[in-house]
């Protein structure tokens, strides 16, 4: 007696493609308030954070004398150096101004609430690497101190002060990273929070809201911009001013 014939069978191609049609009918493309949430929501990456792990250490073993003495670095050197921490420097103020003015009117919001925790594991990172290569720096500032005496006259407040420098160098490199992070914020809350009362009719939002938004969300970029630009210029002038 020959065995059943188990096998199933296929439908036909007709009913496969229809299926699959079907399918990319339900995933509906992203839409940009959705996008910028899940950019806010998102951890630092390992990457980024294993790039600047790298860099610390090449720093703390070849260029530690320069981190406790900036102006050891000769140019053209010190132009490189200064555009480096004068392009952070822009970054982290420009993020750190739009995040003071969403805070203090849409702290609640959850673009907020997600935007706030990121910069927090950024700081926070930044503040633990910035600890660690201050802490690295105690050896050289040691052998300093036991070779000019005279010039150290509180060597351990010195060394607080320069760990705490350090840390804090650290933690706004990190928040820079935060600034495209930031400009969605911006975006996101204007397009939800501006001009949505229920007491406007439709027809009073749709030219109402639409150019309250445009003006508030650009000029907010301008003046946070401008405030970053002008931080990075005054870090750029002490730098090079030698």
């Amino acid at each position: 007696m020959s065995k059943p014939n188990r096998r199933r069978k296929k439908p036909p191609k007709r009913e496969l493609i229809k299926a699959r049609a079907s399918g990319n009918e339900r995933q509906q493309p992203e839409d940009l308030d959705a996008k910028i949430l899940r950019t806010l929501s998102a951890e630092p990456k390992t990457a980024t954070v294993l790039g600047v792990t790298i860099f610390l250490i090449l720093v703390s073993i070849f260029a530690y004398r320069h981190v406790m003495d900036p102006g050891l670095i000769e140019r053209p050197w010190l132009y490189v150096v200064a555009a480096f921490v004068a392009a952070f420097t822009f970054l982290a103020a420009s993020s750190l101004t739009i995040m003071t003015y969403c805070f203090m009117f849409h702290r609640n919001t959850a673009a907020a609430r997600a935007f706030l925790g990121s910069v927090g594991n950024f700081a926070a990172i930044g503040a633990v690497l910035g600890t660690l290569l201050g802490l690295r720096l105690a050896v050289p500032f040691f052998n300093e101190i036991q070779s000019h005496p005279a010039d150290h006259k509180q060597p351990f407040m010195e060394l607080m002060s320069l760990i705490g420098n350090t840390a804090t160098i650290l933690v706004l490199l990190m928040i820079g990273f935060c600034w495209v992070r930031a400009v969605g914020l911006v975006i996101l809350t204007m397009r939800k929070n501006v001009g949505t009362s229920g007491a406007q009719t439709d027809e009073a939002k749709s030219w109402t809201t639409n150019w309250s938004r445009r003006v508030l969300s650009v000029g907010l970029l301008i003046v946070a911009n401008y405030v970053g630009l002008r931080t990075a210029w005054a870090i750029w002038f002490i730098l090079t001013s030698k």
